[in-house]
């Protein structure tokens, strides 16, 4: 089974999108919306210039600049930025949510071989020993340092074969329906979403919709 990180199996203390919020001094409805409008009209754009995802130290400057923009904000934000690497990257910026620990060793005990797949440009390891989640994870891909990103199969392959299995013979969890959901079931695997702020009730996805990671054991058809 592979999972996804952020928002999926552990958050920034004070929450994800809170702490960038804060940091970022706007709404974080405002911020949520701005980032999304980001990803969606400019990262294509930094794809194409070969900064994104293949230059982790330069491309969330740039990503940010963007969202600065759309928030109508003229200060630089590198000053920003660099706070938010630093959260991002140290381990104690990091709790589990509460169903996290117990679901994964439920699976562990189980037999299931376990694995994260995270668009990320920090080895993960330190983070999951910290959340107490390390030494039941097998594999551990952060994709952006590879020079690959979710929703590309070059990122779920380096977990599959980490784990030397094939899609259809593998589980994906994680909080985002496009890179995590959709991306994974079209690969052949079964995808299942987590919603934990029930965001996305309104779709009909081909795959289930969970609030939090307390079904998969019941779902694996485990006691």
């Amino acid at each position: 089974m592979l999972f996804d990180f952020h928002d999926t199996l552990a958050e920034l203390v004070g929450g994800t999108e809170r702490v960038v919020a804060s940091e970022i001094g706007a709404p974080v409805e405002d911020v949520r919306l701005a980032v999304a409008r980001a990803f969606d009209e400019r990262v294509p754009l930094l794809r194409a210039e070969g900064v994104w995802p293949g230059q982790p130290g330069v491309m969330f400057h740039r990503l940010y600049e963007h969202v600065y923009e759309f928030l109508g904000l003229e200060a630089d934000p590198a000053p920003v930025v660099d706070r938010l690497n630093a959260l991002f990257w140290a381990a104690d910026s990091y709790r589990a949510y509460p169903d996290s620990a117990p679901v994964l060793r439920r699976l562990h005990d189980a037999g299931f071989r376990l694995g994260v797949v995270s668009n990320s440009d920090f080895d993960l390891h330190h983070v999951l020993d910290h959340i107490d989640l390390g030494k039941i994870i097998d594999v551990a891909v952060p994709a952006f340092l590879h020079g690959v990103e979710k929703p590309d199969p070059a990122a779920f392959d380096l977990a599959l074969d980490g784990l030397g299995v094939a899609a259809a013979d593998c589980w994906f969890v994680g909080d985002h329906p496009e890179f995590d959901a959709v991306a994974s079931h079209v690969l052949g695997m079964t995808a299942v979403l987590v919603d934990r702020e029930d965001r996305h009730a309104a779709t009909d996805w081909p795959f289930p919709r969970i609030r939090d990671l307390t079904p998969l054991p019941a779902m694996l058809g485990l006691a």
